[in-house]
């Protein structure tokens, strides 16, 4: 790999400072130092690689082993060790977590980073297991207040570690904590809600999630697809006995996490979004689509759909290409 550094051209520097990137002196002082440094001189460049697929593969797969053969321990063990006992056992997760991280401090390299947000999920889950053993021992095996104080613990230490920056598992473990403390709230309090209220209420919260999502929260990519799934949820409790309008409301909300996907180009979001849009189009032929005249024109007009989109960005990549 040639190691030398690249010298600013005179244009560049004159860019850079007619922008306000770099101020007069400094593009004097750059000037000044590549007259000054010898010809030939060569500058070390500081690895930033962190670990390689082939290493970061292996250590997720130890971690695999290691929670897995420490899960299968505890099983065999669950009724003997008690509360206490199962207690330490989230805890001595925590503590391996929390020292894992404090090695993986700092600016790191992509692949430290996902490893350091994996341990730090791992830590989060120790802690909640912990919580929710020693809830259900001290209020009785009520589960409703197991899973409030779980889910609140959960929620506090997830979006401790997330706190608006992209970081998908903690961002998940927040929704996971909070998703806990609502449900234990409305089984708590006896509620009864419609399948039609519920589904409308996760589609308006997905709508927003998704706003919010293309302007200040992060990860965005994450946090769309979680509100696209939380509007094709929606969407889904609404079909039923709610006819054309629930079939509208999915293929609405689909084409819309389709859009969003397509606009920031980040696939994962557009295959939510179509995946979606496809469950809801099949639901709907199946259900008002019956006799074989309709069923070949429903085909026919797909195909024709395909073709006329293919032809044009067809047309459009040659008149590109040619100019």
């Amino acid at each position: 790999m040639d190691q030398h550094r690249e010298v600013p051209t005179q244009a560049a520097l004159d860019r850079w400072e007619a922008a306000g990137l770099i101020s007069a002196e400094q593009h004097r002082a750059i000037c000044a130092f590549e007259v000054a440094r010898p010809s030939g001189t060569q500058v070390p460049e500081e690895s930033n690689e962190g670990l390689s697929l082939l290493a970061e593969l292996s250590t997720y797969l130890g971690m695999v082993l290691v929670l897995a053969s420490g899960a299968l321990a505890t099983s065999r063990l669950w009724q003997v060790l008690g509360a206490p006992g199962r207690a330490v056992i989230g805890l001595v997760v925590v503590v391996l977590s929390l020292f894992a991280s404090r090695m993986l401090q700092g600016e790191l390299a992509p692949s430290l980073s996902r490893l350091r947000n994996v341990v730090q999920a791992c830590g989060a889950s120790g802690a909640a297991m912990t919580t929710a053993v020693l809830a259900d021992a001290a209020d009785g095996h009520v589960a409703t207040t197991t899973v409030m104080v779980t889910g609140l613990v959960t929620a506090l230490i997830n979006g401790s570690l997330w706190r608006n920056r992209e970081r998908t598992l903690a961002l998940v473990g927040t929704v996971v904590g909070v998703s806990m403390m609502v449900a234990s709230f409305v089984a708590a309090l006896n509620w009864r809600l419609s399948s039609l209220l519920v589904g409308l209420l996760l589609i308006a919260l997905g709508g927003t999630f998704v706003v919010a999502a293309q302007r200040v929260l992060r990860p965005t990519v994450a946090l769309t697809m979680l509100s696209q799934l939380a509007m094709f949820v929606g969407s889904a409790m609404v079909i039923n006995g709610h006819g054309l309008f629930a079939f509208a409301l999915g293929l609405l909300t689909s084409a819309i996490g389709v859009g969003v996907g397509l606009q920031s180009k980040a696939l994962p979001v557009t295959a939510v979004g179509l995946f979606g849009f496809a469950f809801f189009t099949i639901r709907l032929l199946a259900m008002y689509v019956q006799g074989p005249l309709t069923i070949v024109i429903t085909f026919g007009v797909g195909v024709a759909l395909v073709l006329v989109v293919l032809k044009k960005g067809l047309a459009s990549k040659r008149v590109t290409s040619s100019q």
